[in-house]
């Protein structure tokens, strides 16, 4: 008798292939549980194609799974979607648009997301410059723990001393 599993059971399936370093095997678990429609096993399955980790590299597909997991309100697939249109990776250069998808994300308190905003806001990246702004996104992703956010927070403090 053959089980058919659920979408999250092949996601936790494919996280263990993960962790073995087994990539092929984990990519094809993702595509079956990303086709059955869960956003997390999109989102994965977008990570793969995006880096060539049990697939062919391919950030156009990458972008393409990026947007389903995205369309589900995944954060981390949109901040993805952010770092694709920031760096014009599978899809065509848009600081704009890469604000846009760092907000939806950063919004539902991603941490890196809020980072990415933080620094959209800092060097008027598709949003006009704003160091308020860019401030209060990195003292958010900051709370969380996020190293980088620390980082560029003691920046804007170093550049407000040099004026």
């Amino acid at each position: 008798m053959h089980v058919i599993s659920s979408a999250d059971d092949l996601v936790d399936q494919a996280e263990a292939a993960e962790s073995k370093w087994d990539f092929t095997k984990a990519a094809k678990l993702y595509h079956k549980a990303a086709d059955m429609g869960n956003a997390q096993a999109q989102f994965s399955l977008g990570h793969a194609y995006n880096y060539g980790q049990g697939v062919s590299l391919d950030q156009a597909k990458a972008v393409e799974w990026y947007r389903k997991a995205a369309a589900q309100d995944h954060a981390g697939a949109q901040n993805s979607l952010g770092c694709a249109y920031d760096d014009g990776k599978g899809v065509k250069q848009n600081k704009v648009k890469a604000a846009e998808w760092y907000r939806k994300s950063a919004e539902q308190g991603f941490p890196c997301a809020q980072n990415n905003l933080g620094y959209a806001y800092q060097h008027g990246d598709g949003v006009p410059k704003d160091l308020a702004k860019a401030k209060e996104w990195y003292q958010k992703a900051a709370k969380q723990g996020f190293e980088p956010a620390k980082e560029h927070l003691a920046e804007l403090k170093e550049m407000r001393n040099e004026q």
